[in-house]
Parts: C-alpha cells; sequence; structure tokens
C-alpha cells in the first residue's frame, strides 16, 4: 500500500499595527510586535519624570553655586554629587534648581528625575527610560534598567543627567548608580552620610541649615519686608532654628491667617505642639510637615537592633543643649541602664546596654542626619528636639530628665575641669532644668546642681558663684524648709563665697548665725557643721583676725581627726588652710614645717595631680623663693605648670595662674623690665580666656601694676641729682 504523500502544513503570518482584541485562528500563528519607537535626540530633547516646583520667593544658595562648580564641564568635574542633609534643609530643592537650570539653558539632551525612596521606584524609571532611549523590552524591567546604564555610558550618548532624589538606603543603588561617563552628570539627595556613598567618582555635600542673612532674606520676600506679618522675623528665625522646610511652613501658616506676625506665632509655637502649626496646604510642593520628616529617619534607626534605642537617644537630647552633648553621656552606667531597659521602670533592675552598642546608636543617628556625631559631642537641630519632645508624655520627661542628671554628674571632671567642658556641662544642666525642675529635686535636690555652683568657684567666677548659691538656698527653702540639711548647705556656701570675694565682716555675721543652725539641726559634728567651721575661720581671717582663725583651725584640726581620721581628705584640707594662716600671721618657718609634713600624705591620700598637692607644692615653691632663692623658684614653678598643663590643659586658671608666679620671679632675677615685658602680653592672654574679671586676671593686673610702679619708682631715683 503506498504511503499518502505529507501536505506541508499551512502557515500564517499576520502583523497586527493596531490593538488587536479578540482572535480566532487555526493553524499556528505567529505573532510580531511593532519594536518600541526610539526617542530621535537629534530632533528634540528628552525630560523623563518631573522637576518639582521650586519654592515660593526661593533665592540662591551658597549649595547652589557649590553644586554648579562641582558638577562643571571641565575634566576635573566630580560627575556625581550626594546633597546630605537633615530632613527639612532643602536638598530637594537644591537639585531641583540645579536640574531646572541645566534644562532651561540647553545644557542636557536627557534628563530623568527618580524618586529613590525604594529600589523598586528605582528600577521602574531606569526602565521606563530604556524603553524609550533605546528600546528596550518593557516586561523585564531589571533587564531594562541594566540595558539603560549601558546606554548612557556610549561614547555617543546624548548629554543627561540623573537625579535620584530622596535615597533612603545606600543598598537601594547596589548595582545601579550611573556610569562615571563624560557625557552624564548624577545627583543624588539622601539623609544619609554613610561612608558607602562616597566611592571613586561621587562626592558628598553636606547642606546646613539657611545662614542668618538666607533666612532673613526669605522671610522679608516671602511676608513683606515692612509688612505686620513680618514683626518679629528675627526671633522666629532663631526659634526655628534657621530650618527652611520649618520657615517655609511657619510663613505659609502666617499668610493663611490674617493678622497674624511672626511674633505671634512664636506665642502660639511656646503654647502648642509642632505639629499643629501646620498650614492648611503645605507650601512649594513639599509632600510632609515638618517633623513627620523626621519620622521617617526616627523609624529607620528604630527599626534596627537594638529595637527602640534610637529613639531614647533622641528623648535624652530633647532635653539637652542642642549646642552639644558630651559623647561619653551616653557610655555611663545611668545612660546604659535607660538605653538597655525594655520598660520604663524600674530601669536599674534590668540589664544594661553594651557601650558599643550605645556608641553605634549614635553612629546610626548619625548616618540618618538626626544628629551630628564627631565621636566627642552630640550635636542635634532644636526643632528635632522639639518634635522627640512634644511625642513624650510628662511622666517620660520627669524620668529622662533625672536619668540625665544622673550621668551628667557622672562625668564632671571632678579633678580636670576647664572652661569648655565647664560651659558645656552648664548648658545641659541649664537646659534639663529648664524643662522639668521639679525632676531636678526629687526626693532632695540633685548633686548634679552642687556640681554646678563649684564650678563656678573652681574657675573663680565667684560672682556667678554667689548668685547661683543664693537661687538654690531660695529653691530649696520653699520645697524643703529652712531646716534642711541642703537648705544650710546653701547658706553656707552662699556666705563663704562672700568672703572670697571680700565681703569678710557681712560673712562672718552670717556664716556665725549658720553655724548655730547647724549644730542645733545636724549636731556638732555632722561634717557639714565642720565644714562650716572652716569656712567661719577663714572669713575671721579675711575680716584681720588672722590670729583668731589660726586658733579656729587648731581646734577644728583636733576635731577633724577625731570625727574622719587624720588622713581623710577633709582633714587634710583643714591642715593646709591651717597652714596658710600660719603663713599670714608671719610664721613662714611654721607654715614651711607644716606643708613639708603635709605634703606627703597628700600625695598617699590624694594622689600627685590633686589640685591640693599641686597647691601645697606651689606654697613651697613660693616659700623657697621669698626666702632668696627666686632662680630656684623659677625652675620649679616651671616644672610645676609643666604637671599643671599635662593634667588641667593650658588655658586652666591654675595653669594660668603659676605663669603670673614664674613672671614674677624671673623679675627679681632680671629686673622689673623683665618682668612687665612677660606680664602685659600674659594679661591680655588671661583676660581673653579666663576674663578681665576672673581672680587670676585681678592678680596678673595687681602684679604688673607693682612692677610698673617698681619701676617707675628706680627710674625717679636715678634722675635724682647727686648731692655733693
Amino acid at each position: 500500500m503506498t504511503k499518502p504523500k505529507p501536505t506541508k502544513p499551512r502557515t500564517y503570518r499576520n502583523e497586527f499595527h493596531a490593538p488587536v482584541h479578540t482572535l480566532i485562528q487555526a493553524g499556528t500563528v505567529e505573532y510580531h510586535q511593532a519594536p518600541n519607537p526610539v526617542h530621535d535626540f537629534a530632533k528634540a530633547r528628552l525630560m523623563i519624570g518631573r522637576i518639582p516646583g521650586l519654592a515660593a520667593n526661593r533665592q540662591d544658595r551658597e549649595s547652589d553655586r557649590h553644586l554648579a562648580e562641582t558638577l562643571g564641564a571641565d575634566e576635573a568635574a566630580v560627575r556625581c554629587q550626594i546633597v546630605s542633609g537633615l530632613g527639612g534643609v532643602g536638598k530637594t530643592q537644591t537639585a531641583a534648581a540645579y536640574a531646572r537650570a541645566a534644562w532651561d539653558s540647553g545644557g542636557t539632551d536627557l534628563l530623568v528625575w527618580v524618586r529613590a525612596a525604594e529600589r523598586a521606584s528605582i528600577v521602574a524609571a531606569y526602565a521606563n527610560a530604556a524603553v524609550q532611549v533605546c528600546g528596550a523590552d518593557p516586561t523585564d524591567s531589571v533587564r531594562a534598567a541594566q540595558e539603560f546604564l549601558s546606554w548612557l555610558d556610549r561614547p555617543d550618548a546624548p548629554r543627561w543627567l540623573i537625579v535620584l532624589d530622596d535615597l533612603d538606603d545606600p543598598e537601594h543603588l547596589a548595582g545601579l548608580w550611573p556610569p562615571d561617563a563624560p557625557r552624564g552628570r548624577t545627583v543624588v539627595t539622601t539623609r544619609r552620610r554613610d561612608a558607602a556613598l562616597e566611592a571613586q567618582g561621587r562626592q558628598r555635600i553636606d547642606l546646613g541649615l539657611f545662614t542668618e542673612d538666607e533666612a532673613r532674606a526669605f522671610l522679608a520676600r516671602r511676608l513683606g519686608a515692612h509688612s505686620h506679618a513680618h514683626d518679629g522675623a528675627d526671633e522666629l528665625i532663631e526659634a526655628l532654628g534657621r530650618l527652611p522646610i520649618a520657615l517655609a511652613q511657619a510663613a505659609a501658616y502666617i499668610l493663611d491667617q490674617p493678622g497674624t506676625s511672626c511674633r505671634s506665632y512664636l506665642v502660639k509655637l511656646d503654647e502648642q505642639a509642632l505639629h499643629s502649626l501646620r498650614p492648611e496646604h503645605l507650601p512649594d510642593e513639599y509632600p510632609l510637615a515638618v517633623g513627620a520628616c523626621w519620622a521617617m529617619s526616627i523609624y529607620a534607626a528604630n527599626s534596627q537592633q537594638p529595637k527602640q534605642g534610637a529613639i531614647k537617644v533622641l528623648n535624652f537630647l530633647s532635653l539637652l543643649d542642642p549646642a552639644g552633648v558630651p559623647a561619653e553621656f551616653f557610655t555611663t552606667e545611668a545612660a546604659l541602664f535607660a538605653l538597655g531597659a525594655r520598660y520604663p521602670f524600674p530601669w536599674r533592675k534590668q540589664k544594661p546596654m553594651e557601650r558599643d552598642a550605645a556608641l553605634a546608636l549614635l553612629a546610626r543617628l548619625h548616618k540618618l542626619s538626626l544628629i551630628e556625631y564627631d565621636g566627642r559631642t552630640v550635636r542635634t537641630h532644636a526643632l528635632v528636639q522639639r518634635f522627640a519632645r512634644d511625642r513624650l508624655p510628662e511622666m517620660a520627661i520627669r524620668s529622662f530628665t533625672w536619668v540625665s542628671a544622673e550621668a551628667l554628674a557622672e562625668i564632671w571632671p571632678y579633678s580636670r575641669l576647664t572652661p569648655e567642658a565647664f560651659a558645656s556641662l552648664r548648658d545641659n544642666i541649664s537646659h534639663l532644668g529648664g524643662f522639668d525642675l521639679d525632676a531636678m529635686f526629687k526626693d532632695g535636690m540633685h548633686l548634679v546642681l552642687v556640681y554646678l555652683g563649684e564650678g563656678f568657684e573652681e574657675l573663680g567666677r565667684l560672682a556667678e558663684a554667689e548668685n547661683y548659691y543664693q537661687h538654690l538656698r531660695e529653691e530649696c527653702e520653699s520645697r524643703f524648709g529652712p531646716d534642711n540639711r541642703q537648705t544650710l548647705m546653701m547658706r553656707h556656701n552662699l556666705h563663704r563665697i562672700e568672703a572670697l570675694r571680700g565681703e569678710a565682716e557681712q560673712a562672718v555675721a552670717a556664716l556665725e548665725a549658720v553655724l548655730d543652725d547647724h549644730v542645733r539641726v545636724l549636731g556638732p559634728d555632722d561634717p557639714e557643721t565642720l565644714r562650716t567651721r572652716d569656712s567661719l575661720a577663714f572669713a575671721r581671717g579675711m575680716a584681720g583676725e588672722p590670729v583668731r582663725a589660726m586658733s579656729d583651725l587648731e581646734t577644728l584640726l583636733t576635731d577633724a581627726v577625731r570625727v574622719f581620721g587624720a588622713d581623710d581628705s577633709r582633714t587634710l584640707e583643714v591642715s593646709a588652710n591651717r597652714a596658710y594662716w600660719a603663713g599670714a600671721i608671719g610664721d613662714i618657718e611654721e607654715q614651711r614645717e607644716a606643708l613639708e609634713a603635709l605634703l606627703p600624705d597628700q600625695l598617699s591620700v590624694l594622689g600627685p595631680d590633686a589640685p591640693q598637692t599641686l597647691a601645697t607644692r606651689l606654697a613651697l615653691i613660693k616659700i623657697r623663693g621669698d626666702a632668696g632663692d627666686p632662680s630656684g623658684a623659677v625652675a620649679d614653678l616651671r616644672e610645676l605648670h609643666a604637671d599643671m598643663a599635662r593634667i588641667f590643659e593650658s588655658d586652666h586658671p591654675y595653669t594660668m595662674g603659676i605663669l603670673i608666679d614664674i613672671t614674677s620671679f624671673e623679675g627679681v632675677v632680671d629686673g622689673a623690665e623683665a618682668a612687665i615685658a612677660s606680664l602685659r602680653p600674659l594679661l591680655l592672654e588671661i583676660e581673653r580666656v579666663l576674663g578681665p574679671q576672673h581672680a587670676e586676671a585681678v592678680r596678673a593686673r595687681e602684679h604688673l601694676e607693682w612692677w610698673e610702679a617698681d619701676r617707675a619708682e628706680a627710674e625717679a631715683e636715678a634722675e635724682e641729682p647727686v648731692a655733693e
């Protein structure tokens, strides 16, 4: 049987150039879609995405000029710029101003604006561009995105600009960075400051706040420089910390509320939460109100391990000085227990956070631009503080205030207090008390408040110390009553400072009354009672009764040995004071013997670097110099000065004060002219560092005047005619 001849299958080829709805066809069907049309750059430029509108009354900023210069057309240009900064400083506006100028000037042929908050949106934007410029397959967005990046790197590619706005995570751009090509430029805006952003061919620009001039110019143009609405503009600028978004939204709110001014807005800001003063419609196409832009960063920081740690750091910072918190604050025992606690109370019964984990939290918040952290100091914007503080309930504010006081007390530099460290701690304590003073007096006045007063004393700022102790006395008396231990302590401190400031007779009468109350309330052997006796003896000596002071201190020394022991630091302090008054009444030999006997005990008990030990060394050196060995005194003083500079730094009052003694003994050796030549610049430096009213500045002036008088007297004697 013959096999049938196979028939050739019939095929049909259909090409569709219009939308196909219903299609039924037998046999083999081949479907061919016409390729996507590719944009012809020879005929027109192309913008993909939309450049955000520029803010109303926007003015050029230094960042605009810097961005344009660094992206310049020459070969040295860094072709990828990362604009980084706190939410609300104007990163998007800076990028938009650059992109708009590049487009309007004809300086770019292809501009792609990409919302870069998520990796998927970046890939989608690249794929969309790839379809239009190189005919990529739209069904495979990942492949299309890679085709687009390769196309950008072609030597015949048109001039292009890619703006990746609001990059949330550097990982989102892994494998998606535009190429470093001569005909291309890239701008990325982000809150992040990760080191991974700054690879070869990329540079970061840290965008800051408005300058004062920029902020003033913005409000003047937005509100009208001479309008009622502009009244109080400088105060508003200061309160909002020159943050562009905050000023823009404040201006919009003021304009939307007829009769409102910058000053009346500030009144509302003091009374209401920050988020409640937003305008009905946000200005300048900004998608988020002030504060909400930080909430996203806080959420990102808080979602990583240890969770909730970042918000606790911000809670602490919300109550402290925005200009700077010592980084060691966050590694204190008090702070670590609070950061590691799962529940708010009681913190110390839970596991503390590890020190390295706390420092990692600071680094994380810095990378997200919520804080500035350089390894030593933590700074944050006042409005970020306000945003965090507005979210804290009253009990939480009280709790964080008390723990912050505990942490500040832990880092107080007892033996190495410098003017800079004191200023930082003072400002942080002041901010802390300003938000919840009651918390600072919970179960009695917090010890850190006492440290602050002692700091004023140690740095020689006696007038400030007196005012401060007067304030604490009134606060303690109103809270705890006149016979409370801390009230009595502040009374004692106040009148002791009066004696130090030269109001000795007044101080004697006041300290006698304080001593009677100490004995009555606390008893004769209480440490505060004995300390008051020491201060009273000093005041009597300053009031012209040095013999009485010497006698009082001898009796006190006996009691101190009995109550504290011979090797206690408080007993050694009484011994040093007794030696001082022995010298004051002219018994230099007894003073020398007493100090020589005291020094070994101080070295053993207090250590060589203790201020009391150094003071005894200084007194012995001066006795030696006054006894006829000024050259030896100069050598010993220079050695002591080196120790002081090592312990306290060169601009500490103790260190600078010794220089006065050195120049005076050098004057004994080399003459008045040498002393004057050294003392004049030294006085200027002391006044610059410590202030003209500081005790060491006063002493330097007195020494200078003495040597100038000595020189004048010598010149007068030289001019007198010799009798024949």
